[in-house]
């Protein structure tokens, strides 16, 4: 995801991947820790993603003064988009149906 932000200035893989992929990550990430079912995690992952388009809403980083740090700026984001909500959703359908037809494939 940094390197998305460091290494590519485009008008498709930067704005738009790069949420898709960051909601795969979420998702991923909460199944390394907890044992959820596929739509709790789901609907967990998306819970947090839709959170943090929220604080972008907000201007979090100007509330709490964190316009100079250029990491914080890169995690949180600076600017809300329904684009980025549809980008959450897509990678979160995404993660899911593979998750699904992973785990159906291993049932006995």
């Amino acid at each position: 995801m940094v390197i998305i932000e460091r290494f590519i200035n485009d008008s498709f893989i930067r704005p738009y991947m790069g949420d898709v992929i960051v909601a795969i990550f979420i998702y991923c990430l909460f199944k390394i820790f907890f044992s959820w079912s596929a739509r709790s995690t789901a609907i967990i992952s998306l819970t947090f993603c839709y959170l943090v388009e929220i604080l972008q809403y907000i201007n979090i980083i100007s509330i709490l003064n964190l316009e100079k740090y250029h990491l914080a700026r890169i995690i949180i984001g600076t600017s809300f988009s329904w684009y980025d909500i549809l980008c959450y959703t897509t990678g979160v359908l995404i993660i899911v149906s593979i998750d699904l037809r992973y785990s159906d494939s291993k049932q006995p």
